[in-house]
Parts: structure tokens; C-alpha cells; sequence
């Protein structure tokens, strides 16, 4: 089973503020779009609530270790939700899921790094001020295989994509 990670960071890694996301840049909602439309997509608690609602087409797990949360699963058929990483790799195996694309935040990123095998990446050119970030990883775990520029004159950004080694 494969595990992305997929997120937009800046040159120092910030991934937001506030619980939004630093810049506007559409052409990378549309690449995050496409990448996790028809999938399971991983986030914690506070990512969940900063979307306010499940994202259509996709199946929703949210990692949480509030026992209120539970009732999202009541509220929204398409929400299930975990009280940790191992328990999502756990019910991802069963499932025989090909692939969970982990959605952030920084905190569920770093958690699920050691078994993640791939990170498409929006790299915003620049040091942002944020108060939430991706983790440091090592490029010698990962190499670069896919790169491109993107379009957007607002905030300068690759597109990046890394396989584990």
C-alpha cells in the first residue's frame, strides 16, 4: 500500500496560519483535487475542523483522540474516525486499500513520515509567517522524480514530487 503525504509548504515549511492556508493559489487546490478525488484521505482533528465538512468524494478519516469526535461518524456517512496512526494503517491493510493520501496537519504529518512512501509537494517560494508546519525530512530517505513550475505569478511554486528510496 502506497502512503502519500500531499501539501503545500513554504521554503521554511509552513503549511498555515491561523487554520487557513498562507497564500491563494487555485492551480494547487485543482493538483490536490485531482490527486485525492475517488480516495482516503487522512487528516487529524483540527484539519477536519478547519474544512468544517467532510471533502466530497472521498472517503474521510480523521485521526482523533477526542471521544466527541466519535459522532462524526453519526453526523457524516463518509467520515470514520481513529484515535491513532496504527489503527489507520491497520484498517487501510484490511481494507486492501492501494493507496491513503495524508492531508496534514503538521502533527499527522510527522506521524505518519516513517511509513510514508511518497510526498507530492506544492513548494511556495519565500519564508511565509505560519504557526503550523510540515516536518523536516531527510532527502536522503527520498528522491525527486517528478518537477514542475507552476503557472500562478502570485506566490512562485513547484510542484514536486518525492519517492522514497
Amino acid at each position: 500500500m502506497k502512503i502519500s503525504q500531499i501539501a503545500a509548504i513554504s521554503d521554511n515549511f509552513v503549511l498555515g496560519l491561523n487554520g487557513k492556508l498562507p497564500w491563494n493559489l487555485p492551480e494547487d487546490l485543482q493538483w490536490f483535487r485531482d490527486w485525492t478525488k475517488g480516495q482516503t484521505v487522512v487528516m487529524g482533528r483540527k484539519t477536519f475542523d478547519s474544512l468544517g465538512k467532510p471533502l466530497p468524494k472521498r472517503d474521510n478519516w480523521v485521526i482523533s483522540r477526542l471521544k466527541e469526535t466519535k459522532q462524526l461518524e453519526e453526523k457524516f456517512p463518509n467520515v470514520k474516525v481513529f484515535s491513532e496512526v496504527s489503527e489507520v494503517l491497520d484498517h487501510a491493510k484490511a481494507m486492501r486499500l492501494q493507496e491513503i493520501f495524508v492531508i496534514g496537519g503538521g502533527e499527522i504529518y510527522s506521524q505518519f513520515l516513517p511509513y510514508s512512501t511518497r510526498l507530492i509537494l506544492t513548494r511556495v517560494q519565500g519564508a511565509i509567517d505560519g504557526d503550523a508546519f510540515y516536518p523536516q525530512w531527510n532527502p536522503a530517505e527520498f528522491r525527486e522524480i517528478y518537477s514542475k513550475e507552476g503557472s500562478e505569478t502570485s506566490a512562485p511554486y513547484t510542484f514536486k514530487i518525492y519517492s522514497r528510496r
